[in-house]
């Protein structure tokens, strides 16, 4: 089956066929023409359904940083390398400056950026710190972005654009959690993560709620590996770090790094 018709036949919501339709065009229109040619930035779940039905096109992911979780698409062509995606790419960075009296958060930026008519998948991650806030954008709105963005809930902004490598990303917190579990099957790990029964964990999966590397699995006994990422709507995002071998009573010792 060709790709226009494996999309067509992918049992997720429209929307999801609509955007790995819109990701083809790109992946083969880079192809054709030899060229670097890139998406919106798109949610780590958009990212896995593309790795995941689109693959065998070698789409590459970029946000302006490792850190970030919303990156565009793109067909990376031979002769460009992914270093040079930093100063040619797709992707630029902007730092919003107020007072330092104003206490602006990251959903004040979101509200401003919305309405200065600018689209969410326009917007990469941003990270506010105590007087400014560095936004990732793609290249093609940071103009409209730089003269539209003038105040984020009472405080007035000065815009300016920075390099990617100026940006500030704050250090994520984690806690690593230790435990031991019968098996290395998802509702175990989940009960271990996140700190639930282990029927109540199970629950969770069959609703929906949980999430293995950004894609929603329904499958209690799906067996985890080390690096899975885990997420259970309303709880938050934990990493299966460590997988240490067998305890003397049988059992398997893990190390899971929970995100604060």
């Amino acid at each position: 089956m060709d790709l226009r018709g494996q999309i067509a036949k992918y049992p997720g919501e429209p929307e999801d066929r609509l955007m790995l339709s819109h990701a083809l065009d790109v992946l083969e229109r880079g192809r054709l023409k030899n060229r670097l040619f890139a998406t919106d930035f798109l949610t780590p779940r958009e990212q896995a359904l593309i790795h995941q039905q689109l693959g065998i096109l070698e789409p590459v992911f970029f946000g302006g940083a490792e850190e970030t979780e919303r990156k565009v698409c793109l067909y990376l062509p031979s002769h460009v390398e992914k270093e040079e995606l930093a100063e040619e790419g797709p992707v630029t960075a902007l730092r919003a400056h107020f007072s330092a009296r104003e206490k602006l958060s990251h959903r004040d930026f979101l509200g401003a950026l919305m309405g200065s008519g600018i689209r969410r998948e326009s917007v990469g991650d941003l990270f506010v710190g105590e007087a400014f806030c560095d936004l990732f954008v793609t290249r093609a709105i940071a103009p409209y972005v730089l003269q539209n963005l003038l105040s984020a809930g009472r405080a007035h902004l000065s815009m300016e654009e920075i390099s990617l490598s100026q940006v500030v990303i704050p250090e994520r917190k984690t806690q690593l959690r230790r435990d031991t579990v019968a098996s290395l099957r998802l509702d175990g790990i989940c009960s271990a993560a996140f700190r639930l029964s282990r029927e109540k964990a199970a629950q969770a999966i069959a609703a929906g709620k949980v999430a293995v590397n950004s894609l929603p699995c329904e499958k209690p006994d799906r067996l985890v590996k080390e690096g899975d990422e885990l997420s259970l709507r309303g709880s938050g995002k934990a990493v299966l770090e460590e997988v240490s071998g067998s305890t003397k009573k049988g059992r398997i010792a893990i190390v899971i790094r929970f995100y604060l």
